[in-house]
């Protein structure tokens, strides 16, 4: 298996990617991208993936790459993450490194936070807006319209979620 730390930021990604034992396979810095990003993960075709990386601000864009292709990335906090927070070697390359032997030895996980699917990104923020947040009927209609589902079928099944 391969472990993919990545270190994201607008104009940049870097990453560190290491093997089962701990040796680094591959390091680097690309320009942050779609495309990039499944360059980095799709280079060795066959064998099994694990992506870690910071939350931050393009962390939903990355997730939604990754995912496309399959993989399920660890979305860190690095607030909480104590290898990165209070390093004293704080670099992109360091970080990345840090997060990749921490997806190996299963620290990742235990600092992940959840991203939701886009679906639901866009359910939470048609809620959230001010012209629908004063009658449910409105919520009830403006989700039927993101899922394209029948107005029985959603407006039921909308009412429950919103009730709850």
């Amino acid at each position: 298996m391969r472990y993919v730390g990545m270190d994201i930021h607008s104009k940049t990604t870097t990453f560190c990617v290491i093997d089962d034992e701990g040796k680094i396979c591959k390091r680097g810095k690309v320009e942050s991208g779609e495309s990039q990003w499944l360059g980095i993960v799709s280079h060795w075709p066959g064998e099994e993936v694990g992506v870690a990386l910071e939350s931050g601000n393009k962390t939903w864009w990355v997730v939604d790459v990754l995912r496309g292709a399959g993989i399920e990335p660890v979305v860190v906090d690095a607030r909480q993450f104590k290898l990165i927070s209070h390093s004293k070697k704080k670099s992109d390359k360091h970080d990345a490194r840090a997060l990749a032997d921490a997806l190996r030895g299963g620290l990742a996980q235990r600092y992940s936070v959840h991203v939701p699917r886009e679906i639901a990104r866009r359910g939470r923020s048609l809620l959230i807006q001010p012209r629908f947040s004063g009658h449910p009927v409105k919520r009830v209609n403006c989700l039927t319209e993101v899922n394209h589902d029948s107005a029985e079928e959603s407006e039921a099944g909308n009412q429950k979620a919103l009730l709850v």
